[in-house]
């Protein structure tokens, strides 16, 4: 069980401290022995993952762009979740078999035609 974690984050190592309480028997952990842990603290079903590098940051709200059926750019706004392994998890604002624009999306605007090279990546 944890029962203390500090309140700032190393940004060096990107570690929060923490002490936690567990049974050891066997004395396998001694004390004043450091370990570095993994805790799962949240899972989440049905979101997407997309690069960090697609979401822009509006006035209103974050957003990135999806082709739409006519071959269009357009705007959609996103709800972010945290940081996995490179992806932003979008809590909401992607729907299944939405395209989204991974590639040139800086120079993209609402309503704009897009190129699509390679359809299979799209």
């Amino acid at each position: 069980m944890v029962d203390f974690t500090a309140s700032t984050i190393d940004h060096g190592s990107v570690s929060v401290t923490a002490r936690a309480v567990f049974d050891n028997p066997d004395g396998v952990v001694i004390p004043g022995q450091f370990v570095r842990i993994r805790v799962l603290l949240e899972t989440l079903d049905d979101v997407f993952g997309v690069p960090e590098a697609v979401i822009s940051q509006d006035v209103d709200w974050p957003r990135l762009y999806v082709l739409d059926d006519e071959g269009n750019a357009s705007a959609r706004s996103v709800e972010l979740g945290p940081v996995v392994d490179g992806d932003h998890v979008l809590l909401d604002g992607l729907e299944d078999g939405d395209r989204v624009i991974v590639n040139g999306h800086a120079s993209v605007s609402d309503g704009a035609p897009v190129d699509v090279t390679d359809e299979e990546d799209a």
